[in-house]
């Protein structure tokens, strides 16, 4: 057993792994989603300008989505993130329609 599920153990926490993964990669897909597609449109007026660069613009723009993100209140948890993160224990609330 790894030092990380040995101290999991130790605190009788139990971790439901694929969910868990479930919501990360629920998180990156809309992450890129809000990210990605408006710097594709910057690469594109970028090439109509001449200039075939990489735009980086979604760098800048990460902190705010997050954010954002943070404070939208999910179906999973029937929480904001943001408190989820908080809170030493939660459970599952039904979900919201």
């Amino acid at each position: 057993m790894g030092a990380v599920n040995q101290r999991l153990a130790k605190h009788n926490v139990q971790v439901d792994l694929q969910r868990d993964q479930a919501i990360v990669e629920c998180f990156n897909r809309t992450l890129a989603e809000l990210l990605f597609g408006h710097q594709y449109a910057q690469e594109m007026l970028l090439a109509v300008r001449g200039s075939f660069e990489r735009s980086a613009e979604w760098v800048s723009r990460l902190p705010a989505v997050v954010t954002a993100l943070n404070n939208e209140v999910t179906r999973l948890t029937a929480k904001k993130p943001k408190d989820a993160i908080k809170a030493r224990e939660w459970h599952k609330s039904p979900p919201l329609l």
